[in-house]
């Protein structure tokens, strides 16, 4: 992409653009109630949902996309006033577009030209989908981050180990890691920690159950947190960000469903009998919030010829 020969160009509009994205941030709040709200006023102003958009809220509710769309919109910036733009205001959903196919001519993979594509429509207003301008679509198979064993993936994370232990058993996110508290571990009536009460994306709120082959080594680690700093104080104040806490998320996805099923098929009560039948049924339930846990699930080629979801409800009847 040739560089703007017009810099005071090139600034304004980026300075706009990151004005109007900063404009929609929405930490801390709930994602899944805004959507929600706009939900219902799509409803009442269009008498049925055919059109919405499930996907879309106004704001943006993570730092990290915020970081990311930040940096698209200076890229597309730069971009449009490489092409005469001076403005935010003169930026069309043709230049938009033109910028998406030349990306895709600089061979850019379809998830980079979706996220550029999210980044404008949020900062400008538009809808432009990738597909609908015939580039290419995203596909599970082009993933290669945590699909396949790299050389750095045997770097020595000892330092780590406990952090380790508790996301292979209970699939939370990397940003959770360094915010649980024992108050926050869910035990049974034998003082063992099941499960994990955590506030993740979109603010939502669930129960990660902890898998019944890392139970004993978890409460350990919690019960060793408590006596040293309390039940209030965080377990864990670092976490190294070079793990790959994706991949154990996806594996603990696979574990998890298999391990129930095991249950079922040996008669067992599910997990462990730790939970009664009410419990069972809202543990799975916020497993199926967790869409990354849902979608890694389905990346590992476990039991491809399952439907999750029908089979998560269908051990409880």
């Amino acid at each position: 992409m040739k560089e703007s020969p017009n810099k005071s160009a090139e600034n304004r509009i980026k300075n706009s653009l990151k004005h109007v994205l900063l404009n929609k941030a929405c930490y801390g709040k709930s994602k899944f109630a805004a959507k929600q709200v706009e939900k219902e006023a799509y409803l009442n102003e269009h008498g049925n949902l055919k059109g919405w958009n499930p996907a879309y809220t106004e704001g943006i509710y993570s730092v990290n996309t915020m970081s990311t769309y930040i940096r698209e919109a200076e890229l597309f910036a730069t971009y449009c006033a490489a092409h005469g733009i001076k403005r935010i205001s003169e930026i069309t959903p043709e230049i938009a577009e033109a910028y998406l196919r030349e990306c895709n001519a600089r061979n850019l993979s379809a998830w980079s030209i979706s996220t550029k594509a999210s980044a404008i429509n949020k900062a400008l207003g538009f809808e432009l989908y990738p597909s609908a301008l015939g580039l290419p679509k995203r596909s599970i198979k082009d993933i290669k981050r945590s699909r396949i064993p790299r050389e750095h993936d045997n770097r020595d994370f000892s330092a780590d180990s406990e952090q380790i232990i508790i996301a292979k058993g209970s699939g939370i996110r990397r940003e959770s890691m360094t915010a649980i508290r024992p108050c926050d571990c869910v035990r049974n009536a034998a003082g063992k920690v099941v499960g994990i009460h955590v506030i993740e994306k979109g603010g939502k709120s669930r129960v990660a159950p902890i898998l019944n082959i890392y139970v004993d080594s978890i409460t350990e680690i919690v019960n060793q947190a408590e006596k040293k700093r309390g039940k209030e104080a965080c377990i864990f104040e670092t976490y190294n960000k070079k793990i790959d806490n994706h991949r154990f998320r996806a594996e603990y996805a696979g574990l998890l469903l298999h391990q129930l099923e095991d249950e079922r098929a040996a008669g067992k009560p599910l997990f462990q009998g730790n939970r009664d039948r009410n419990e069972v049924f809202f543990l799975l339930f916020s497993i199926l919030q967790d869409r990354k846990l849902h979608f890694a699930y389905k990346l590992l080629n476990f039991q491809k010829n399952r439907c999750i979801f029908f089979f998560l409800f269908s051990i409880l009847l």
